[in-house]
């Protein structure tokens, strides 16, 4: 079938013969709204959970959340879901909040709204 000295990646290069080079499903504008949503949604297994949270000071980032250091050493807030730090409890989230001095932190649980398939 192949020649002992030929590769498959040759023959599926001489298959294919370059024809899908132009071909690009999703723009690089799609490919980063996409990327925003997913990094700005909770998981569903987090839904009924709480985060400590607070506005943020610029228009195209509505809210900022606290981060888990575990996950993330170089911020403490982010506007991204999948950094924030989520609590089993609102009493754990409530302590939090009242440590944080300065931007008004405040606990919000997490609705079905906010996770990546929306509601269900």
């Amino acid at each position: 079938m192949y020649d002992a000295d030929d590769s498959e990646a040759a023959h599926m290069d001489e298959i294919h013969d370059g024809d899908l080079e132009g071909f690009a499903p999703y723009t690089q504008e799609e490919k980063l709204a996409y990327v925003k949503r997913r990094l700005a949604s909770f998981v569903p297994s987090q839904v009924g959970k709480f985060v400590v949270m607070r506005k943020s000071d610029h228009a195209n980032c509505p809210a900022l959340y606290l981060v888990d250091r575990r996950k993330k050493r170089d911020m403490w807030w982010s506007p991204y879901a999948r950094y924030a730090m989520v609590y089993d409890h609102k009493t754990a989230a409530d302590t939090a909040a009242s440590r944080l001095k300065y931007g008004h932190a405040t606990v919000k649980r997490v609705t079905p709204n906010m996770t990546t398939g929306g509601p269900r």
